[in-house]
């Protein structure tokens, strides 16, 4: 039955338009796009909840010094293995969050330290008992962070189905309109 609707409405190929020529299944292509579209919203919906989140959690504990710094037990974000591992990556949350005590290194002593296995071990964090802020010089990147996260689950769901509902509408609509459009450029 799916089949039977992906090949009588979704299967538009170009190549039976003499004006247009191209041997393509335009709305199958529009489909995956629609599809890998939806995912990425949800993927970039999650990552910047996560962010929100992590440091909804450091304002609300006023983590904001080496002095007022706390565990990520202490914090509620010791199960958050996102968070973990975007604390010990090169990534956003990795540069606006830092642990007390942790070197600042440039590139050729950390590689220098990163051959020695004990001494490597020394630059990443135990999440256990290292204590963790916000730098100050990242405040307004944090704050950023914090007060301008607007998305939501609900929000993108509806977003995502809206653009089904109109792709779909533009499946039934395409032969008419390639049609229309074919016959114009023909001159039939």
């Amino acid at each position: 039955m799916l089949q039977k609707y992906i090949d009588d409405y979704l299967s538009v190929n170009l190549n039976q338009y003499d004006a247009f020529g191209i041997d393509l299944e335009i709305s199958k292509v529009v489909l995956i796009a629609l599809a890998v579209f939806c995912v990425a919203c949800f993927a970039i919906n999650h990552h910047r909840s996560f962010m929100a989140m992590t440091m909804k959690k450091f304002f609300r504990h006023k983590a904001f010094s080496e002095d007022s710094a706390m565990t990520l037990r202490e914090l509620g974000l010791d199960s958050s293995r996102s968070l973990k591992r975007a604390l010990v990556t090169d990534s956003r949350i990795s540069k606006i969050i830092k642990r007390v005590g942790e070197q600042t290194l440039s590139y050729e002593e950390y590689r220098k330290i990163s051959r020695d296995k004990k001494a490597a071990s020394t630059l990443l964090p135990n999440f256990e008992s290292d204590k963790f802020y916000i730098a100050e010089s990242e405040m307004d990147n944090a704050r950023n962070i914090h007060d301008n996260y607007t998305g939501s689950i609900p929000k993108t769901a509806f977003f995502c189905l809206l653009l089904a509902i109109i792709f779909f509408s533009l499946t039934l609509l395409m032969p008419g309109l390639l049609s229309l459009i074919d016959g114009l450029i023909s001159g039939n």
